[in-house]
């Protein structure tokens, strides 16, 4: 039978450290200093104390990372492993399996937890358990009706753990920093609609209109896809235009407030600008910059960032494509292609070769399978939501994309409330 150390031949401190620093990463250190001062190198324990590579013998007090609480060299435990590494080492619970120490051990934790507690979950660490605690809540609050539930408030310097969504949560400055800003992200809003017809000053806050960029930022978002609109100009001569003064307003704001926010036109140009503490927008479209479906002016628009495009109309059906709201809007049918044209199709490989994402947001359920299916790159669903009369998403769509490569984007700031 092999033993430990076999695997682990014995060293001097000094050769223990030597290879340390040169192989080995330490969380939550600065590594050239601990190259220049030695890692202190643990060997063995018992009891309630460690014992390190020169002899030294010490009282554990941090109980390993707060998880050795029964102590070390406890001979059942020795055994209760052995046994378990012999009978079942390890198997997943993904797909409808399970097994009795979990089963068991689930069964027990619930006996001795608050009433109100059934399940059990099982991680691998508090990290872990933070991330997945965030998807089950929100989750929660998708199939209660209320997606817009997203916000976590967490305290000044409080730690949640060292994962990305972790440490979004947390409220350790120092460790947000880290890698580059948190991402806090709203998919969808129309602000440059406002500052464009209104007037207004979107860095100022705007009660009553639902979303602005100073009560955004304070709530700590810090990239958004701002849809322009082109509304009220549904015609094939129209909306290109429209497009144009809408894009042509963003950017213009964008650079009167170039202190606080840019135009981003890559993820690298994102990440920047959110490094640099300000707001990245991305440029998206609804509602159609061009009925036509000209591949020229659809280039033409990507030059000036034009990133995200709902391929259907809120009207009726233009050159390419059917939309689920035609009858609503225009009084027109929703079926007259069956889908996207061959002209579309074009559309869909032009738009995965510019890197325009594809919103496939209103379209008909044959539109959104077709979409997905023709599309190289992900597609996304900007008001993905439960079917309903005024259809966003179909279901059938949504489990389509499962299978394929999707995003569901919710604001995540839509409103005071």
């Amino acid at each position: 039978m092999s033993t430990i150390s076999e695997f682990v031949p014995t060293r001097s401190t000094a050769e223990w450290q030597t290879l340390d620093s040169a192989h080995h990463l330490h969380p939550f250190t600065d590594h050239a200093a601990l190259s220049r001062k030695g890692t202190r190198v643990i060997t063995h324990a018992e009891g309630v104390y460690l014992y390190d590579s020169d002899g030294n013998r010490m009282l554990d007090g941090m109980a390993g990372l707060w998880c050795v609480t029964l102590g070390y060299g406890r001979s059942e435990l020795v055994e209760a492993a052995r046994q378990q590494m012999l009978q079942l080492p390890y198997y997943n619970s993904f797909f409808q399996t399970a097994h009795p120490p979990a089963i068991e051990l689930a069964r027990l934790l619930v006996e001795v937890t608050p009433a109100q507690f059934k399940h059990v979950f099982f991680t691998g660490s508090g990290s872990e358990s933070i991330d997945t605690v965030v998807r089950l809540v929100r989750r929660y609050w998708e199939l209660c009706g209320e997606p817009k539930r997203t916000f976590i408030i967490s305290r000044e310097n409080a730690y949640h753990g060292s994962t990305v969504a972790g440490t979004s949560l947390g409220g350790m400055d120092y460790m947000r920093a880290q890698g580059g800003p948190p991402l806090l992200m709203d998919g969808h809003v129309h602000i440059i609609n406002r500052v464009y017809w209104e007037g207004i000053d979107a860095w100022q806050e705007q009660p009553g209109i639902g979303w602005d960029y100073a009560r955004a930022r304070k709530a700590g978002v810090n990239c958004v896809i701002d849809n322009i609109g082109t509304y009220g100009a549904w015609n094939y001569n129209y909306s290109p235009k429209q497009a144009l003064r809408l894009i042509e307003t963003a950017h213009r704001f964008a650079g009167k407030h170039a202190d606080k926010m840019a135009i981003a036109f890559s993820v690298a140009d994102a990440r920047s600008i959110m490094a640099s503490g300000r707001v990245a927008v991305f440029l998206g479209c609804e509602s159609g910059i061009d009925h036509e479906g000209d591949i020229e002016v659809l280039g033409a628009l990507h030059r000036l960032g034009l990133r995200t495009i709902q391929f259907a109309t809120q009207t009726g059906y233009n050159a390419f494509s059917d939309s689920a709201l035609a009858a609503l809007q225009g009084g027109q049918p929703t079926d007259t292609y069956k889908g996207i044209t061959e002209r579309g199709r074009k559309l869909v490989a032009e738009m995965n070769r510019l890197g325009v994402l594809i919103d496939i947001t209103h379209g008909t359920d044959a539109v959104q399978m077709q979409l997905i299916e023709a599309s190289r790159a992900p597609v996304v669903a900007s008001q993905g939501r439960r079917r309903s009369k005024r259809v966003s998403s179909s279901e059938d769509a949504i489990w389509a994309a499962r299978c394929t490569a999707v995003m569901f984007v919710s604001p995540c700031f839509r409103n005071s409330s």
